[in-house]
């Protein structure tokens, strides 16, 4: 935690490591003890600059943003390329100025506020979005949406497409998603729209974790 500092860090086998509000740190983030482990928290407005995760083949467990409510979300920046089975965003913005993979079958757990404000990726190279994806949706309670809303959840230029993508949203029923086409995502990008509305409920988000 805390300040810059310029050190290469590992994982020596699972565990966390996390970054504090506003906390700047230079030095690659890896795991090379074994593919899915290590948790990076990334508090609101902190920056790492390295690469995250040691491949496609050794990727962190979970990449969590920190920070936000039901009304607005928060920013942090992986400034490097980035290896990862699954993100928890909250509302959140993760920018990721290198490329993006996410491994495997890999799980985005984001939270939509409003059309302008929920949980997303936006990385400046390419993305990779996995052999699959499941993206899992928390609508906060009184989001003003309304069908045919669009969410770029990757919101990325360029990558790999055609990869398949389901959403779901267990704590909220009658609010129904489907991804953007639904054959299959277009250049590494990943969108979902807003199908059905039902009536949101209180409580906080509930990630899903990855099996």
């Amino acid at each position: 935690k805390g300040p810059t500092n310029a050190l290469a860090m590992q994982f020596g086998g699972d565990g966390t490591i996390s970054l504090d509000l506003n906390a700047v740190v230079t030095g690659a983030l890896t795991n090379p003890a074994g593919d899915n482990q290590g948790t990076l928290l990334l508090a609101a407005g902190s920056q790492l600059t390295g690469q995250v995760g040691t491949s496609s083949a050794i990727s962190l467990k979970d990449i969590q943003v920190l920070g936000g409510n039901n009304a607005t979300g928060v920013s942090a920046t992986i400034d490097g390329a980035v290896f990862a089975h699954q993100f928890d965003l909250g509302p959140n913005t993760l920018n990721v100025t290198g490329a993006l993979t996410i491994t495997g079958t890999g799980l985005i757990n984001t939270q939509i506020d409003s059309p302008p404000v929920y949980g997303n990726i936006t990385p400046v190279g390419a993305s990779s979005p996995g052999s699959a994806l499941h993206v899992n949706v928390l609508v906060a309670p009184g989001a003003p949406l309304s069908v045919g809303n669009l969410f770029n959840i990757v919101n990325a230029a360029s990558g790999t497409g055609g990869i398949p993508i389901t959403v779901s949203d267990p704590t909220q029923p009658g609010f129904t998603f489907a991804p953007v086409p639904v054959a299959g995502n277009v250049h590494g990008a990943v969108t979902i729209i807003l199908l059905t509305i039902g009536t949101p409920t209180p409580g906080p988000p509930t990630p899903v974790e990855q099996q």
